[in-house]
């Protein structure tokens, strides 16, 4: 009985990494209360974190320990403290949780499973396949015309939410396409590439997307760089404002200051007012889920919104500042700076090329991510879990594959 278990959870750690991946790709959710939602993919994360701790093939505990992000677990730390200013302490709890499904509990899952051969490339497989599924949805989506803009989205709940996925996703494919020299493969990434670029239709990850494929492909090679910006230009000049739904003009749709009848948007004056609210609570906000009911008090002189903002518009930095506190906020970006420099730092330490274009892609999605979050507030579920992935990947050894 002493052995059985012990095996028992490693093949439930299997099963379960491929059901975080394949599921963790999703929005999708069930109300368990009165605007509480669990996703089926919650409760898998903390069961495969038990097995895996009681697994028979576990790294040492110390080591799975060891590779959390200091700054990651600061974050966690001050965005909990920030809950003594919460005036909804079961919104703040939950999104505590969340952060601690992702930072902790699905970070060291896959830290475990990818220190296994056999886990390792089904991690991969998997983590494609669900790349995959997401964009042939959206392409789907794309094609279809009375579908708005805004629903052009795969398995998640708008298009901001889908240009997050894809900044975390399209810097690696083009980060194993200038590494990896098998045609199959490259074929595959070339397409997911191409396919992405229909289906991005939100102006922040456009940006976010176009600075991080630079910078990867500034690490490659000048050649690189070349092609790569020819290419950008012919997207730009010649590919998006002649497709169907003329991309183009919405990236500047979902990015403008101003509306069609010349008032700012209320996603700017939104941020104004964030900043207020930021500016009156620095240190611990006013509490980590609370931004939502606290929002509408400090519009001041600026004009009350009269409907609901667009979902997922929120600058996801003024509000980590103005709901966990300024603290917690640089910590957060001090996290994605981490993981880029370890993904760096390793990159130049590997030569397998596989592994290098993992490294140098996941180095290029925290900027892509960076850059995407300043106009969608892009740690909601569905995003967690792939950033999670991309984090534990930066521990992935050679020898390991």
């Amino acid at each position: 009985m002493k052995s059985f278990l012990p095996t028992l959870s490693h093949a439930l750690l299997h099963v379960g990494v491929i059901c975080i991946l394949l599921l963790g790709a999703s929005q999708y959710s069930f109300e368990v209360a009165p605007k509480t939602y669990v996703s089926p993919v919650d409760p898998i994360v903390w069961l495969a974190l038990l097995a895996l701790l009681i697994s028979s093939t576990r790294p040492p505990l110390k080591e799975l320990v060891r590779s959390l992000p200091v700054t990651g677990v600061c974050f966690l730390i001050l965005a909990a403290l920030s809950l003594l200013r919460a005036g909804n302490l079961l919104k703040g709890l939950k999104e505590i949780f969340q952060f601690a499904e992702y930072f902790v509990a699905a970070y060291l899952v896959f830290v475990g499973a990818l220190q296994n051969p056999v886990l390792s490339r089904a991690s991969f497989r998997m983590a494609g396949v669900a790349a995959t599924i997401v964009l042939f949805l959206a392409l789907v989506q794309y094609g279809v015309p009375f579908i708005p803009d805004f629903s052009v989205a795969g398995s998640y709940g708008n298009s901001n939410v889908l240009g997050g996925f894809l900044a975390l996703t399209i810097p690696v494919w083009f980060g194993l396409l200038t590494c990896v020299r098998r045609p199959f493969f490259s074929l595959w990434y070339l397409v997911c590439l191409a396919a992405s670029a229909f289906v991005l239709l939100s102006g922040g990850a456009v940006i976010g997307v176009m600075v991080a494929v630079l910078l990867v492909a500034a690490f490659r090679s000048t050649r690189t760089v070349l092609v790569t910006i020819a290419v950008m230009i012919l997207v730009c000049l010649f590919a998006w404002p002649h497709l169907p739904r003329r991309n183009s003009e919405a990236f500047i749709q979902s990015s403008s200051l101003y509306d069609n009848d010349g008032a700012p948007t209320q996603r700017y004056t939104e941020w104004q007012a964030a900043l207020s609210m930021t500016r009156e609570n620095p240190f611990l906000g006013v509490g980590a889920g609370n931004y939502q009911d606290n929002i509408g008090m400090y519009y001041g002189y600026l004009p009350s919104p009269e409907h609901a903002a667009e979902p997922d518009s929120q600058n996801l930095y003024l509000v980590l500042a103005s709901s966990c506190g300024i603290p917690a906020l640089l910590f957060f970006a001090a996290l994605l700076l981490e993981i880029m420099s370890r993904a760096v730092r390793r990159y130049y330490a590997e030569t397998d090329p596989m592994l290098k274009g993992l490294l140098i892609g996941v180095a290029g999605s925290m900027v892509a991510f960076a850059i995407a979050c300043i106009w969608s507030p892009l740690l909601v579920r569905g995003i967690g879990i792939p950033l999670a992935f991309l984090f534990a990947l930066t521990t992935l050894r050679s020898s390991d594959q």
